[in-house]
C-alpha cells in the first residue's frame, strides 16, 4: 500500500495550476519605494527624450587615462622636431572653445 499526499488547491495531480491573484489588500512596503524611484526617473527621462547619463567620478578618471595613454602613444610616433601632444592641444584649445 503506497501513501499518497491529499490533493491541496492549486495543484493538479503533479503540475501547478498557476499563479493565484494576489489579494487587494496586499501591501508590498519593500517594494514600494523601489518603484517610486524608478516611476520618477522613467518620467524624468521621459520629459528630456533621452536616457539621463549616470556619470560618477571614475567616470572622468578612466577618461583622463585614456587621454595620457593615447598622448603618450602619439607622442611616441611623433618625430624629435615635432612639439608633443599636450602642447599642442594646450595651443589650439582656445580656438576649440
Amino acid at each position: 500500500m503506497s501513501a499518497r499526499l491529499p490533493r491541496t488547491k492549486g495543484w493538479t495531480g503533479s503540475a501547478f495550476a498557476g499563479p493565484r491573484p494576489v489579494p487587494a489588500g496586499t501591501d508590498l512596503p519593500v517594494l514600494l519605494p523601489a518603484a517610486a524611484a524608478f516611476a520618477r526617473r522613467a518620467a524624468d527621462e521621459r520629459a528630456g527624450g533621452n536616457p539621463l547619463a549616470r556619470l560618477e567620478a571614475r567616470h572622468g578618471w578612466i577618461l583622463v587615462v585614456a587621454l595620457a595613454c593615447a598622448a603618450g602613444y602619439a607622442q611616441a610616433q611623433s618625430p624629435s622636431g615635432h612639439p608633443s601632444i599636450v602642447a599642442t592641444l594646450w595651443k589650439w584649445t582656445p580656438l576649440l572653445a
